[in-house]
């Protein structure tokens, strides 16, 4: 279960827990979009990277500080260091790279993001990620209210 504080009350604290279904929706798409880029299950820098895009795709603006929010309150899910958090979420972005999948980036948004020799930073990562879950969640009918805030 995801048990992460941005300073919300004790209500507001997990909108994705292990019974939500929105949330095995979000891990689904995630997944899919990880074996799009070829990163790889089985490391921990996966299970991380996962949880701090399901947060910033709840809350977007953790994205202004991702070192001071975003990566602690990962550390405190997994029982972990943030520099472990960050250490961990560059590792994979670094093998998805040398996968050569990094391309089907243009492929999941429909226009040129990704070359051969590009590798964003663990934030520009997981900001395309949110973009893709919230795009998609647009074409569904359905929207992030946190997300609309932003471009509001």
């Amino acid at each position: 279960m995801s048990n992460y504080n941005f300073g919300e009350s004790d209500e507001e604290k997990s909108s994705f827990t292990e019974k939500d279904p929105e949330s095995f929706a979000i891990d689904r798409k995630i997944n899919l979009m990880f074996a799009m880029v070829g990163i790889p299950f089985q490391n921990k820098g996966c299970s991380y990277l996962r949880e701090a895009i399901k947060l910033t795709y709840k809350k977007p603006t953790v994205l202004n500080s991702v070192m001071k929010e975003l990566y602690p309150a990962v550390a405190r899910i997994f029982n972990t260091a943030a520099t472990l958090v960050e250490r961990g979420i560059r590792y994979e972005i670094g093998v998805a790279c040398r996968s050569g999948k990094m391309l089907n980036l243009n492929k999941m948004f429909n226009f040129a993001i990704a070359d051969k020799h590009y590798k964003p930073s663990n934030s520009e990562f997981i900001a395309l990620f949110c973009e893709k879950l919230n795009m998609d969640s647009l074409l569904q009918g359905n929207h992030n209210a946190e997300f609309m805030k932003i471009y509001d």
